[in-house]
């Protein structure tokens, strides 16, 4: 199953994952008349409810299925561990506690944003915090993933020049090797259906910021110490097809969408100085194991930070808020309303079937406005049981130094009821303009 071998061109490598992506396609999938119909339009955010009966919501990036995520890396890095961890000489609790300072001061900014406040609170659209500091570039404990193969692809073939804060492309006429990453959702699921991409992979989906939704990003969340697991694809490609993608996706700026929040992001991840406020948020959140408030901020002040009581946390000035209205209320708002999209369902519990002809009969007036997780993870766990394999030609990785073997949870039961429905095939955008003015 597993082979070290390389592909040769950039095709041979998407062949390769497009047929192992077809092998999980549902019988009726994969009829030609059917392809069209089914595929989401481009672009879009379906709004999927996190917990039946409960209002709270995220955006994820529409699609038919979610077998795969992808990772584009320049090069094999060996570890690969989220960015909070990279540094070796910053693994003490001080400089780790500082990163998370900055989190916090960067998440408290966000939720003072106009866009979080009126638009996504309003709508109980989730809003994750952590997946926008990484994508805003502040060091965390996520890798970043996509579920477009294409994105993958442009950030393992265009490198990124930090000095100059922009990507780049290869023009030196020679050939060059990357990585891509696969990982199935499925191989960090739990047991249980309800588990599918709200663990250690979340969706960052659509946000008020356009860079995750631009990149189609979901987050994998690891722990101090834990790294990796992945099916692994080396690739060559040619200075062609680097600037080929480099063009795709304007030079980068497609999917490194610069906004008003880049120099805030870029002041916090550079602070050293913070508000008493912050550090009890902070310490509440991520307390130090072993650590007091006072041993803390002991190691701090050691590294050059301070904590203050009297220091006004990064905020929006009147003048940006009012700009930012401006801005949702006369352009944002209008592409937000055409992405945005949900798909109604109908339990089939109440459906009614002739006696005669067996046919079934939806009853139209017990509509659900919007999926939910639990739903997509049981698709999903269809399509894996149908598909049986994973990744046929890339090598799995576990990056992972070997544990000792533990003694497996025990379940409480082999079977869990699949409840049938029947949905809509294609979502539909439902928000009116009125539902996304900001006051």
């Amino acid at each position: 199953m597993n082979t070290s071998k390389s592909f040769a061109t950039i095709s041979t490598l998407r062949s390769s994952i497009q047929k192992d992506i077809e092998a999980y396609e549902l019988p009726f999938e994969k009829e030609d008349v059917n392809k069209a119909f089914f595929e989401p339009n481009n672009n879009t955010f379906e709004a999927i409810i996190l917990q039946e009966g409960k209002p709270q919501k995220i955006l994820i990036p529409a699609a038919n299925m979610y077998p795969f995520l992808f990772r584009g890396q320049t090069k094999d890095f060996g570890k690969c561990l989220p960015s909070i961890y990279r540094e070796e000489d910053k693994q003490s609790a001080a400089y780790l506690f500082l990163e998370r300072l900055r989190e916090v001061e960067f998440t408290e900014l966000i939720k003072e944003h106009p866009v979080v406040k009126g638009f996504f609170n309003r709508h109980h659209f989730s809003v994750d915090y952590i997946g926008l500091a990484q994508h805003y570039g502040l060091k965390t404990d996520i890798l970043d993933l996509t579920n477009n193969l294409d994105v993958a692809l442009f950030f393992a073939m265009c490198p990124y020049d930090s000095s100059n804060d922009q990507y780049t492309y290869h023009d030196d006429g020679k050939t060059h090797t990357a990585i891509v990453y696969v990982v199935p959702p499925t191989i960090y699921q739990s047991y249980s259906f309800g588990s599918f991409l709200k663990n250690k992979i979340t969706p960052i989906g659509l946000q008020p910021f356009k860079r995750p939704g631009a990149q189609q990003g979901f987050a994998l969340h690891l722990p101090n110490g834990e790294q990796l697991r992945a099916y692994k694809y080396e690739f060559q490609f040619t200075c062609e097809d680097s600037k080929k993608y480099f063009n795709q996706f304007k030079k980068g700026e497609a999917l490194w969408v610069k906004d008003e929040l880049i120099s805030k992001a870029k002041s916090i991840s550079q602070m050293k100085a913070f508000s008493y406020d912050i550090f009890k948020k902070t310490f509440a959140q991520y307390r130090p194991k072993g650590h007091s408030k006072t041993s803390i901020k002991k190691e701090l002040e050691a590294i050059g930070v301070e904590i203050l009581i009297k220091r006004d946390s990064t905020h929006f000035t009147e003048e940006e808020i009012t700009s930012i209205k401006n801005d949702w209320n006369t352009k944002n708002k209008q592409q937000i309303q055409k992405q945005i999209i949900r798909i109604n369902w109908f339990d089939d519990d109440n459906c009614t079937i002739d006696p005669i002809t067996k046919q079934k009969t939806v009853n139209l007036e017990k509509r659900h406005l919007y999926r939910n997780l639990k739903m997509l993870g049981e698709t999903e766990m269809l399509r894996l049981v149908q598909a049986a394999q994973f990744c046929t030609e890339g090598e799995y990785v576990d990056y992972n130094p070997p544990k000792a073997e533990s003694k497996k949870a025990h379940r409480s039961t082999d079977w869990e009821r699949m409840g049938g429905y029947t949905a809509d095939a294609k979502g539909k955008s439902y928000l009116e303009d009125e539902d996304l003015e900001l006051k």
